[in-house]
């Protein structure tokens, strides 16, 4: 997606497909996605495997009306179960999974053999759905929504650094998106999708003591 920053808000003005896996080549859906800029890594999780893949440099291939070559798909590592919802990376390039039985956590590309997600101690409270990272309070932070099927569910939050958890935030009703706003103020605003209200807002530093 080409994202036009010159007008506000922002705007998506153009799209191009990088990678394929629809029938009869793959027949899978992409389900969770995130980027990594510093490594310039895009890394996804896919509706029938429990895989996780990366494409390196997305922005130089599958673009054919510039003549990139096609993307190629590398192994990155395995989450608990198939159709994992949601993934995101923290600033060491270490990739987090809203899997089966909680968070779990993918080592950087490359640092070591073992790629098979393993769970986050203190991240397993609920059916998470939707993670965001925060490079700008407390030496990173993870936030993690549940979806629980009970109309009853909240935002966990987890320091990095120290390894700290805490529920963030509370009556939500099926957390499908979080996102944080690092503009809009100098402590950012996390920004959350649920299932009752269209949109909600809640400002981080309300919680950088927890």
């Amino acid at each position: 997606l080409h994202l036009d920053q010159s007008v506000n808000p922002a705007v998506i003005d153009g799209a191009v497909k990088i990678l394929d896996l629809s029938a009869p080549l793959v027949a899978d859906r992409v389900f969770g996605v995130s980027y990594h800029g510093a490594t310039n890594e895009l890394a996804f999780s896919t509706k029938n495997s429990p895989t996780i893949q990366r494409i390196h440099h997305p922005d130089d291939c599958g673009d054919l009306t510039l003549s990139q070559p096609p993307c190629q798909v590398q192994f990155l590592g395995s989450a608990e179960e198939a159709g994992a919802s949601s993934l995101v990376h923290d600033d060491q390039a270490r990739l987090y999974v809203a899997d089966f039985s909680g968070v779990t956590r993918i080592p950087a590309f490359g640092t070591t053999f073992d790629t098979q997600a393993r769970p986050v101690p203190g991240m397993n409270l609920g059916l998470y759905t939707a993670l965001a990272f925060d490079s700008d309070n407390d030496g990173g932070r993870l936030y993690a929504g549940t979806t629980n099927g009970e109309g009853v569910d909240w935002i966990d939050v987890l320091k990095v650094t120290t390894g700290e958890t805490a529920t963030y935030s509370v009556g939500f009703d099926g957390v499908t998106a979080i996102g944080v706003d690092g503009e809009s103020m100098p402590d950012g605003e996390l920004l959350c999708d649920d299932e009752r209200d269209v949109f909600r807002r809640w400002i981080a530093q309300g919680a950088q003591n927890n």
